[in-house]
């Protein structure tokens, strides 16, 4: 899509509008999406699938990250993770299109470290806070360390079938690329909150369009991007939030108790005022 015309032929009128232009221009002069996806087309998601691997060098993440699942059932997440090297994740080491990845990876492995046991609240080790601090400061994000939304949710998928990803991300072709719980309750509602993000990706560049009309008082464009919004918002209600369902029977069946046990407890921040990565910190919630 020209981000020079998107808008609406004449080009671009609205501040919205010209933040989406600058935002797309600059990722596509870095090379990545570190500093935040942001689109018309695919509001806050990623434009490409997430990677599946790092580089040689960090192979000993990805390993305890394929067996995260097992060793936070089996409470060995601790031991495992004792064993790992101490790795360093500067600019010289790490590239900048693995950064994501490595705040899912170690994120996740620091919070199935101190949740693996609600007896016990153990210091992380240098193996992971070391990396963890470079991962984050290289994104531009504050010091402490959080497993973000963007982390659990926005970069943590894969498609079933690889290849392009489809106009919208639905639940039945995806799996979490970073599975911590690894049942069908952590599946469930974490990449139900994805296809949410997903529908509502068209919403971004509508909220713009939306103000481009009112700069130029038109009120057809208004009218079109307002009903834009309003059919992304009740397929999320139609379709998207039902996923989550109860019902023993269903498909997307998320069983409560087993959620509570094993789901929710793991993305909770290590100490009390921190903010984690509650449903409210999606970006559709604003």
């Amino acid at each position: 899509m020209d981000t020079d015309s998107w808008s609406r032929p004449g080009g671009c009128r609205s501040p919205a509008a010209w933040v989406l232009v600058d935002v797309e221009r600059t990722n596509v002069r870095l090379g990545h999406e570190n500093r935040g996806a942001l689109s018309p087309m695919t509001g806050f998601l990623p434009r490409q699938s997430p990677q599946r691997s790092f580089s040689r060098r960090y192979a000993v993440w990805d390993r305890l990250a394929a067996q995260l699942p097992a060793l936070y059932r089996d409470l060995t997440v601790r031991s495992a993770v004792g064993a790992l090297p101490v790795l360093t994740a500067g600019p010289d080491e790490l590239p900048e299109q693995e950064l994501p990845r490595a705040a899912t990876v170690l994120g996740s492995i620091a919070h199935a470290y101190v949740h693996q046991s609600p007896d016990s609240a153990p210091r992380l080790p240098a193996s992971i806070t070391d990396p963890w601090t470079q991962v984050l400061h290289r994104l531009g994000r504050p010091a402490e360390l959080v497993l973000s939304y963007q982390d659990l949710i926005l970069n943590n998928w894969v498609l079933r079938r690889p290849g392009k990803p489809p106009s919208v991300l639905r639940v039945a072709d995806l799996d979490l690329l970073v599975p911590t719980a690894g049942n069908q309750e952590e599946r469930v509602f974490y990449l139900t909150q994805l296809e949410i993000i997903s529908r509502c990706g068209p919403v971004v560049g509508a909220v713009a369009r939306a103000q481009d009309a009112v700069v130029v008082r038109d009120p057809d464009l208004l009218r079109e991007a307002l009903a834009v919004i309003e059919q992304a918002l009740l397929s999320v209600n139609r379709v998207s939030l039902r996923q989550i369902d109860a019902r023993a029977d269903a498909v997307t069946h998320v069983e409560p108790v087993r959620w509570a046990k094993t789901v929710a407890p793991l993305a909770v921040p290590f100490r009390p005022g921190v903010l984690g990565p509650s449903g409210t910190a999606s970006p559709i919630i604003n």
